[in-house]
């Protein structure tokens, strides 16, 4: 356990191996019950490890701030390789690309190379922090959209209109309600005034940052994370200077479209 409520660590499983059908049921099952697995002490190229994650669902490809995998469709780089500053989008509370119409089911990461000290990922557990609201606050919210939308490139604001989402949700499997919402976004209410939009979104985030609704996953080279996307939010430290980290990233849609969405 890494966590009273999210993350499991498996040890001695190889990712190499084909999984049946069966093990894939046994993973989603305790995905839908911690949230996030993390597999330790893998030994996986990025074509193995793709072969893992197709068997959560479709790789989905969109033009993104982190740069492809320069022979593998689908794998986005997360690194510092040069002194390259890694997108602002790391060291903030996200969802991964809740912007896009078919928002992922599930992020993974792979452990290329990681610093010495460091380079840790923080999930909040966005179940934890709905469960945490108070009754009326719980009341308040229930049929409140907000928006998703990927702002920083000029081309991302014109290809990926913003997308509104409800801010209340129910898993598709597990029935939990739980907070749908990207914070890095800047999210907006839907029908609120800025400040009113504004004030609660700050309430949101403070709740969702709450010691008692996260984890920390510390980093070993070859470790592989599996996620749960809707009701996950993350965090990446940078608190490792100049020393190099590469993960790569690879995010996966079990349906079609997972949430009622509209744009505007």
């Amino acid at each position: 356990m890494i966590g009273p409520t999210t993350g499991v660590q498996l040890h001695g499983a190889d990712l190499r191996v084909p999984l049946s059908q069966l093990d894939v049921d046994v993973l989603r099952s305790l995905l839908d019950t911690h949230k996030l697995l993390v597999f330790r002490d893998q030994r996986l190229d990025t074509s193995q490890y793709v072969a893992f994650c197709r068997n959560f669902g479709s790789l989905i490809s969109f033009p993104s701030v982190l740069p492809n995998h320069p022979t593998t469709p689908g794998v986005h780089l997360v690194h510092n390789r040069d002194r390259t500053p890694e997108p602002d989008d790391a060291g903030s509370w996200h969802l991964d690309a809740s912007s896009l119409v078919t928002a992922p089911d599930y992020s993974e990461l792979r452990a290329v190379q990681v610093p010495p000290v460091g380079g840790d990922t923080v999930f909040s557990n966005l179940v934890d922090c709905y469960r945490r609201l108070s009754p009326a606050v719980k009341e308040s919210i229930e049929d409140l959209y907000t928006t998703h939308m990927a702002r920083r490139r000029p081309i991302d604001r014109q290809n990926y209109p913003a997308v509104v989402r409800s801010l209340v949700q129910e898993h598709p499997r597990t029935g939990e309600r739980h907070l749908y919402v990207c914070f890095m976004l800047d999210p907006v209410v839907v029908g609120w005034d800025r400040s009113s939009s504004a004030d609660l979104v700050r309430v949101l985030l403070a709740e969702a940052t709450r010691p008692e609704c996260q984890v920390r996953l510390s980093w070993s080279a070859g470790d592989v994370a599996l996620w749960d996307n809707r009701v996950l939010l993350h965090y990446g430290v940078r608190d490792y200077g100049d020393s190099p980290r590469e993960l790569e990233r690879v995010l996966v849609t079990a349906r079609p479209q997972d949430f009622v969405e509209e744009l505007i």
